[in-house]
C-alpha cells in the first residue's frame, strides 16, 4: 500500500498551514492510510511529537508508489532534494508574499528570502501529478508561473470549535464593553497586512463616531523594529488606552474576542487565503476588509469590502455596523452562510476526489460524500 509524506518546511501548532496540514494527515490515519508530517529538522522542536525531520523520511527511501504533498509558502532549502524523489507529487500553493512588501519597511533579509521563494516556483512548474492552491488567487498566480490549471482546495479551519455556541454566554461578554466600538484583527505584525492603516483607522472610528473605541490586534511578532514603529504611530496618534497587541492568544482568547467584537477589521494588502475571515464569519462578527489578492474570494458575497484603500470609508463602514443593529445581524446571516462552504466535509471531499486515484481508500465514508 502507497505511503503518503505531508511536508511543510514548518509544521507549528498554532498556525493556519500548521493546522490544515494536520487536518489532512488525521483524515488519512482515520482511513487506515500509512502517511506522516515531515518537517525541516530546524522546526521539528515546534511540530507535533510524532513529526518525522527530513532525514527520517529520506531513510525511508520513498518510491513511485508513494504520495508527496507539498505544502509550499516560503523559501525552502529541502525543495530539490524532496522534488527528485521518485513519489507522486502534489503541490499545495499557501502563496509567498513579495518581497516589496518587507524591502519598503527596511526587513530587506524577509523580502530576499521571499522574493527567492517566489521565483523558484516557474522552475518547479513541471514536477508535480497535481497543483492544488488554496484559493482562486493562488490558482492563478501559479498558472502565470507555467503551472497547468490547478484545483482550488480551501485550508482546512477549526470550524467545529468557531461556529459553537458558547458553553457559558457569560464568557462571550468578558472582554465587551458596551460604551466602546470594539475592533478585532487577527494576523502577523508583519508590513503586508497593514496593521499600521488598522491603527489609523481607530482613530477614524473615534472621530466619526464620537465614542471610545478599543482595537485589539492578535498576532505573532516577527520583527522588534519594525512593531516599534506600529507602537510609535499607537503613541503619536494618542491612541494608548485604544489600541492592544496581544501575542499568542489561545483560540478559546480569539473566538470570545471575535464574538464580542462590533467588526473584524482587515486593510491587508496581500493575502493567500486568509483563514480569519472564514472563524469571523462563523463567530459572528462581522468584516470590513480592504478587496485585496485572496480577500475577495474568500469572502464572497459576505462581508463589507473596500476596493481602494481608502481609511476613511472602511471606518465609516465601522462605525455604520456599530449603529445599526439591523445591518450587523444582516451580514452575521450572510457570513454564516458562506462559513459553510469551508466545512471540514467539504474541503475533504474535494481532497477526496482529488487524490482518489492515487489512494487505496476513501477519505470520506460514502455517506458523508457531496
Amino acid at each position: 500500500m502507497s505511503r503518503v509524506f505531508h511536508y511543510s518546511p514548518a509544521i507549528p501548532v498554532r498556525d493556519a498551514i500548521g493546522f490544515s496540514t494536520r487536518s489532512l494527515y488525521s483524515a488519512m490515519l482515520s482511513a487506515g492510510l500509512e502517511t506522516y508530517l515531515v518537517c525541516d529538522q530546524d522546526s521539528i522542536s515546534s511540530a507535533p511529537i510524532f513529526t518525522l525531520n527530513v532525514e527520517q523520511m529520506l531513510a525511508l527511501r520513498p518510491g513511485s508508489q508513494d504520495l508527496i504533498i507539498f505544502h509550499h509558502s516560503f523559501l525552502d532549502q529541502n525543495v530539490d532534494r524532496i522534488l527528485s524523489l521518485p513519489c507522486k507529487k502534489v503541490i499545495v500553493y499557501h502563496n509567498i508574499t513579495p518581497g516589496h512588501f518587507f524591502r519598503d519597511a527596511g526587513l530587506g533579509w524577509l523580502a530576499d528570502a521571499c522574493d527567492e521563494g517566489r521565483q523558484r516556483l516557474g522552475s518547479m512548474s513541471a514536477m508535480f501529478d497535481r497543483v492544488v492552491g488554496d484559493s482562486e488567487f493562488n490558482v492563478s498566480e501559479l498558472e502565470a508561473r507555467g503551472y497547468p490549471r490547478g484545483h482550488v482546495i480551501p485550508v482546512f479551519y477549526d470550524d467545529l470549535f468557531f461556529r459553537r455556541p458558547f458553553d457559558d454566554a457569560e464568557a462571550e461578554l468578558r472582554s465587551f464593553n458596551g460604551s466602546c466600538i470594539n475592533m478585532a484583527f487577527i494576523g502577523r505584525f508583519v508590513p503586508n497586512k497593514r496593521p499600521d492603516n488598522l491603527i489609523r483607522i481607530a482613530a477614524l472610528v473615534g472621530k466619526m463616531s464620537g465614542r471610545k473605541t478599543k482595537l485589539r490586534l492578535f498576532g505573532k511578532l516577527w520583527d522588534r523594529t519594525y512593531f516599534r514603529t506600529l507602537w510609535r504611530l499607537v503613541e503619536d496618534l494618542g491612541l494608548e488606552d485604544a489600541v492592544s497587541f496581544e501575542l499568542n492568544v489561545p483560540r478559546e482568547g480569539l473566538k470570545s474576542a471575535l464574538s464580542s467584537s462590533d467588526a473584524f477589521v482587515s486593510a491587508s494588502e496581500h493575502e493567500g487565503f486568509m483563514v480569519p475571515l472564514v472563524e469571523a464569519f462563523a463567530t459572528g462578527c462581522p468584516v470590513v476588509a480592504l478587496a485585496s489578492s485572496a480577500v475577495v474570494g474568500t469572502c464572497g458575497s459576505a462581508g463589507l469590502l473596500v476596493t481602494e484603500p481608502d481609511l476613511e470609508q472602511m471606518a465609516a463602514r465601522i462605525v455604520c455596523i456599530a449603529e445599526n443593529p439591523d445591518l450587523k445581524r444582516s451580514l452575521m446571516r450572510v457570513q454564516a452562510q458562506r462559513s459553510e462552504d469551508f466545512s471540514s466535509l467539504k474541503t475533504l471531499n474535494k481532497w477526496n476526489s482529488l487524490l482518489g486515484e492515487f489512494l487505496p481508500t476513501s477519505l470520506v465514508k460514502h455517506e458523508n460524500r457531496v
